[in-house]
């Protein structure tokens, strides 16, 4: 169709220009954009239905911003709607599209949704496509000179205004990002803090029993053998060797807990098969001592990780199922691994005393053991959290109380550590 501007537009028509150029003034919002040029084009053209599209550069991601009227949202695929971005598309199409050249992407669609005719207006800013404009089954081809004259004056001021609605929706995206980010962030730093604070004081408290320890039967010795009493100083010395030796082990426990996220080993394909027995030959002493059974799942699959760490972590938790096993006549800790939608959930599970529902939470905190009379620094599972947590995972307990067994399970990102 030759577009001729030698005939001055109607005054409704220019009344209709002047009022889609007003309203794109306030619109920020690339929907209520498209919404407000579908519904007044529309209206303007007597066209069946009117499309904006916003163009982009990757291939079949061209997207619908609006239609009137809704219902026909669902005219095409995604994928024809990108050939309509495509710069061969015709501008007018002739009233039937069977006169289009063979195989046009466009014709089969077209067709299929009984077009009959189509106007396409390219909105570019400085060259670059930003979007076009879709008018489908005019009433009145007559009028489509006028038509075509009004929308080719308002194509620059729409196209600007959808780039600067699509740059603010993009600011907006990016500040909401930003702002989860930040939210994401304080909330990891005010959780470091709070563990801060409760290690600083757990710490001081447990080292300083040892040390109290080793300064009181130090000065027991020194009584006894200045009244020459030289016995008891023997059994002091061993007290003293073994406080000074459980400052040692936490000492230790806490290094080892404050490296870890620091210092990882790359990712490598871990056989948690061949990780299990090793880890169950390391602890054949005290499994076989307690005289408890142990069953593995076979075909437990491979995970992504530090092979080390994830060994550390098996080995607190199958220490953790022989230390709290109980009085149970028939012992036994089951190692295996269950799936959950998409997950893989690894669990260690025992029949021993079990953990109150209340504590479930705690018990993965610095020095929180439940059972003050039992052996070890509590910070094994501390350790496992962190391990766990470093690998992208999550871990948690699961016991219904006191005398019903404990299952801990955890899980491991695919791309852990990658």
């Amino acid at each position: 169709m030759k577009r001729s501007e030698s005939q001055p537009l109607s005054p409704a028509a220019q009344l209709m220009a002047i009022e889609i150029i007003s309203e794109l003034l306030v619109s920020t919002s690339p929907h209520k954009l498209g919404e407000v040029l579908t519904e007044h084009l529309r209206e303007l053209s007597g066209a069946r239905t009117a499309m904006v599209l916003v163009h982009r550069c990757e291939p079949e991601t061209d997207e619908l911003l609006n239609v009137s009227p809704l219902r026909r949202r669902t005219l095409f695929t995604p994928a024809e709607l990108n050939n309509f971005c495509h710069e061969k598309s015709p501008a007018l199409l002739p009233f039937h599209p069977e006169e289009l050249p063979v195989n046009h992407p466009l014709q089969a669609p077209l067709l299929r949704a009984g077009i009959r005719s189509m106007l396409r207006y390219p909105l570019r800013v400085v060259g670059e496509l930003v979007g076009l404009l879709l008018l489908f089954d005019l009433p009145e081809i007559k009028r489509s000179a006028e038509i075509d004259r009004i929308i080719n004056l308002l194509t620059p001021p729409i196209a600007l205004a959808l780039k600067n609605a699509l740059a603010f929706r993009q600011i907006e995206q990016q500040a909401l990002e930003l702002e989860k980010r930040v939210a994401e962030r304080t909330a990891e730093l005010q959780e470091k803090n709070t563990e801060l604070e409760r290690f600083t004081y757990t710490a001081s408290h447990d080292l300083k029993s040892p040390l109290v320890t080793i300064q009181t039967f130090a000065g027991m010795i020194r009584h006894d053998l200045e009244a020459g009493n030289h016995d008891r100083p023997l059994r002091d010395l061993r007290r003293i060797e073994d406080a000074a030796g459980k400052m040692n082990d936490l000492l230790n426990d806490l290094l080892e807990l404050s490296l870890i996220g620091k210092q990882m080993n790359s990712a490598s394909r871990i056989d948690m098969n061949r990780l299990v027995k090793e880890t169950l030959m390391q602890l054949a002493g005290i499994v076989t001592q307690g005289r408890i059974e142990v069953v593995v799942q076979p075909d437990i699959p491979p995970v992504m990780g530090d092979r080390k760490r994830i060994a550390e972590l098996l080995q607190n938790l199958i220490e953790n199922a022989v230390k709290y096993r109980g009085d149970q006549p028939a012992s036994r800790i089951e190692i295996g691994v269950r799936q959950e939608g998409k997950e893989c959930v690894f669990f260690v599970s025992d029949n021993g005393k079990g953990i109150d529902p209340r504590h479930h939470e705690k018990i993965f905190g610095l020095f929180n053991q439940l059972d003050a009379d039992s052996e070890g620094t509590g910070v094994g599972l501390a350790l496992v959290k962190r391990i766990i947590e470093a690998h992208g995972g999550r871990v948690w307990v699961e016991s219904e109380g006191e005398g019903k067994g404990s299952r801990f399970c955890f899980t491991i990102k695919k791309e852990a550590l990658q």
